[in-house]
């Protein structure tokens, strides 16, 4: 991340932070924070720590837009899950695992409208996702490695550090920092809010196969998800 990259993250941030009427001296109590602690951060002495900003997300800052500049659009499989009313990270996984299923089910039935070569791409990425929303316990930069199917040196080069932090980084003995979400949006698509809350998504592959269905197929779609995320609650009462 050059400078006047970072520099405009921290224009973003306090933007952010002024707009809620807060001074330093506030944010460094809702932080647990030294005032000169917040001082360094805002200056860029100090890097923002994923900690940091997902106290700020709680608190209502649109972190993918602070971090980039841009607000995240969602596509077709974005607003489905929101339309379900999907109300926690464990349901949206869950319901993801689904679609998954169910696109893996409709891309069969759309073989004839894909070509040839993004037929089979995008067969081994819904197994590859499908693969990682089964492995709960590992690390969100791990799945983010194992979706791209990357060495742990590749994506260390892909996301700009040393191999000896990025390994730390996957086995989760160190947090990701701000630069590290920089490089993940920019070299993956990969949304900070998404990689902050340590779940991963890959909506830019999904909403391509969603796009080569037809209206019935979608259609279909929709109702099994619905239905799905009625059991789903179903089994939580």
């Amino acid at each position: 991340m050059r400078e006047n990259e970072y520099q405009q993250v921290l224009d973003r941030i306090v933007q952010f932070r002024k707009q809620m009427g807060k001074t330093q001296v506030d944010i460094s109590k809702d932080m647990n924070l030294s005032q000169a602690q917040v001082c360094r951060l805002e200056s860029g002495r100090n890097r923002y720590q994923a900690e940091t900003l997902k106290e700020f997300a709680r608190q209502g800052m649109d972190i993918d837009y602070v971090i980039t500049g841009e607000h995240r659009r969602a596509g077709a499989i974005e607003i489905l899950i929101e339309q379900n009313g999907v109300t926690s990270w464990e349901e949206r996984e869950q319901l993801m695992r689904l679609i998954v299923w169910l696109l893996q089910a409709g891309l069969d039935q759309a073989a004839d409208e894909v070509p040839e070569e993004k037929l089979e791409y995008y067969k081994k990425e819904l197994r590859q996702l499908g693969q990682v929303l089964d492995d709960r316990e590992d690390t969100v930069i791990y799945k983010l490695r194992s979706i791209h199917a990357l060495s742990q040196i590749e994506m260390s080069e892909k996301l700009e550090i040393g191999i000896k932090k990025y390994r730390k980084l996957e086995r989760g003995e160190t947090d990701i920092d701000i630069e590290l979400i920089w490089n993940a949006y920019r070299k993956f698509h990969c949304s900070p809010s998404y990689l902050l809350s340590g779940h991963i998504e890959n909506f830019n592959i999904l909403n391509e196969i969603w796009s080569y269905l037809d209206e019935t197929c979608r259609y279909r779609i929709t109702q099994i998800t619905k239905m799905g995320l009625e059991l789903l609650k179903g089994a939580d009462v």
